[in-house]
């Protein structure tokens, strides 16, 4: 097996993405998918496949959190929901792409994720500022709106997605998140959810599972 390196990565997704741009290639370059990995993975850090991170989890494969990230738009300033945060990588990249004014909140079910990536965030923290991370059960999350939401787990179907989750978008506001097996972009107009854009057979994520104790 060739170990290959992060620049490797990188020159991969620029000639095989199409949607890597200077700001993603930069955030990728700079948050090293290895330091998000256990050890006995390092030397496929860099392959383009998803990899495992304990409890039946893995970290996703760079092609798609490349694509989920550009169809996100996101802008300096930018408040985000990271919903199934895992090792923490989504989370650092949105840290550091919607820069000093903006903010992330990432969740996860698994209280030794949620652990992970504030160990994880705090490490970058002078390239990815203004991270919390919350266990999933923590109501809390949602009380304020959010830019964008990135969804890391598979819904079944849309009629799945949480209604909290979607009144926590703001209006005009972006959510990627897997449906199933395809990848979907939603928007937020006229206090609504509405399908941009879906890529279908393209994903596939573990799927997305409610806190029992969230009441829902």
């Amino acid at each position: 097996m060739n170990e290959y390196t992060n620049k490797d990565l990188i020159k991969h997704l620029e000639e095989n993405t199409g949607v890597l741009t200077p700001e993603i290639k930069k955030a990728l370059t700079l948050i090293d998918r290895k330091d998000f990995i256990e050890k006995d993975y390092f030397p496929e850090a860099y392959n383009d496949y998803p990899l495992p991170i304990g409890y039946g989890q893995t970290i996703s494969q760079p092609t798609i959190v490349t694509l989920m990230l550009s169809l996100l738009k996101l802008k300096k300033g930018d408040r985000v929901l990271d919903v199934g945060c895992g090792s923490g990588w989504t989370t650092v990249i949105l840290g550091f792409l919607v820069g000093r004014e903006g903010e992330v909140i990432a969740i996860d079910i698994i209280d030794e994720f949620v652990e992970l990536t504030r160990n994880r965030a705090s490490a970058y923290h002078e390239k990815a500022q203004n991270i919390a991370v919350f266990h999933s059960s923590e109501k809390a999350v949602y009380s304020d709106k959010f830019d964008k939401i990135l969804v890391n787990a598979s819904f079944s179907k849309e009629s799945d997605i949480p209604n909290e989750m979607k009144e926590s978008l703001k209006e005009g506001g972006r959510m990627v998140a897997p449906v199933g097996n395809d990848l979907v972009v939603f928007i937020k107009q006229d206090g609504k959810y509405k399908e941009e854009k879906r890529f279908t057979h393209l994903v596939s994520f573990v799927p997305y599972i409610n806190d029992p104790m969230s009441n829902e």
